[in-house]
């Protein structure tokens, strides 16, 4: 992650502040001496090491390296996995949104050709995001709410009582016009709450 207000580096631009070449870089790679600033994301895959540029100025300078803001800030920069990891989904699962598109906010920079959301535009987009089944799923053809649908059965059930009869899932479906399977989820619902 990348820290409210810091700038981040690659490999070449650390290479760069090392006095190498875009060449040199990667075959001397700096960024392994010891003691040198650690990445600020995790690197793997396509995605290359990112490093805090004051850290990285202050190792080849001599001086003592500054460290990290340890609090999280609204500003601070994500990278897919992290994003991912803030969402409670897996990265691969976040990419897959990315590529399709609309399904996570677009993201907020290009840092090093790398896209990064900041961390209130996943969160905010994460309160807006609809709960599981949110949306999905068949509407029963009877154009009824399941509210409306429950009303209806403890109608029945009172009706069928009264008579001293019991109602089953299969004349419920008929009344309601569902499934029978959906018809006694229905059905079960009522009964515990007469």
């Amino acid at each position: 992650m990348i820290r409210a207000g810091r700038k981040a580096l690659d490999r070449i631009e650390v290479g760069a502040v090392h006095g190498l070449s875009a060449t040199q870089a990667p075959r001397r790679r700096p960024w392994a001496q010891p003691g040198h600033p650690a990445p600020v994301n995790r690197p793997g895959g396509r995605k290359g090491g990112l490093w805090d540029a004051e850290q990285v100025r202050a190792y080849v300078a001599g001086e003592p390296v500054p460290s990290l803001p340890e609090h999280d800030d609204p500003a601070d920069l994500l990278d897919a996995a992290e994003a991912a990891e803030l969402s409670g989904i897996e990265p691969v699962t976040w990419v897959r949104y990315v590529e399709r598109g609309g399904l996570v906010p677009d993201a907020d920079e290009l840092v090093c050709e790398q896209p990064h959301w900041r961390r209130d535009t996943v969160l905010t987009w994460l309160a807006n995001r609809p709960g599981r089944g949110a949306g999905g799923g068949r509407r029963p053809n009877n154009g009824m709410t399941d509210e409306q649908m429950q009303q209806r059965a403890a109608e029945l059930l009172a009706e069928a009582a009264s008579e001293g009869r019991a109602v089953s899932a299969r004349e419920l479906a008929r009344v309601l016009g569902v499934s029978p399977t959906k018809a006694g989820k229905v059905l079960a619902v009522a009964q515990a709450a007469t």
